[in-house]
């Protein structure tokens, strides 16, 4: 059971890798999306932080490592919660359940290592004027959202590109 949960893990992983970096995915706009918000996201944070040129550096690397992190973390979950089938019984729940905590407890310490890292580069106020911000952005997120309608489906501009392909 751990060899195939873990095969379908890097499988999942490996084509989600795959497909985003194609120009030609369907997910390609949606990419492209995520990589413009992420910009968004580094000078909202760095303008209301006021990141030194020197912390800024430091920092966004160590930042870019825990997403990174935490994304391996996310891709686990999903195989593993995609692993249930209408055929599961109680003991396949409850191995999904376990790997779930476990993961929780990986994001938990990961946070904790990561604050203690980013202590190193910023001063108290500057981080908490970082998690600050993180939520700041998360709320002009789901407000942008919002306005945009009910932000389901690809943005108008993805399905042109997307049928101009």
């Amino acid at each position: 059971m751990k060899i195939r949960f873990f095969t379908l893990a890097i499988t999942c992983i490996a084509v989600q890798v795959l497909t985003a970096q194609s120009p030609y995915s369907p997910y390609g706009c949606l990419h492209e999306k995520a990589e413009e918000m992420k910009a968004d996201k580094v000078a909202f944070v760095t303008e209301r932080v006021g990141f030194t040129t020197n912390e800024a550096a430091l920092f966004w690397i160590q930042y870019n490592e825990f997403e990174t992190e935490m994304k391996k973390l996310k891709a686990i979950e999903r195989a593993t919660k995609q692993s249930l089938t209408k055929d599961s019984d109680e003991k396949d729940y409850a191995k999904v359940l376990k790997v779930m905590s476990d993961i929780e407890k990986k994001r938990f310490e990961l946070k904790t290592r990561y604050f203690e890292k980013y202590k190193k580069i910023l001063s108290s106020e500057k981080l908490f004027l970082y998690y600050q911000a993180e939520k700041e952005y998360r709320r002009f997120l789901l407000d942008k959202i919002a306005q945009k309608g009910t932000g389901k489906g690809l943005p108008t501009e993805c399905m042109k590109n997307k049928n101009s392909r």
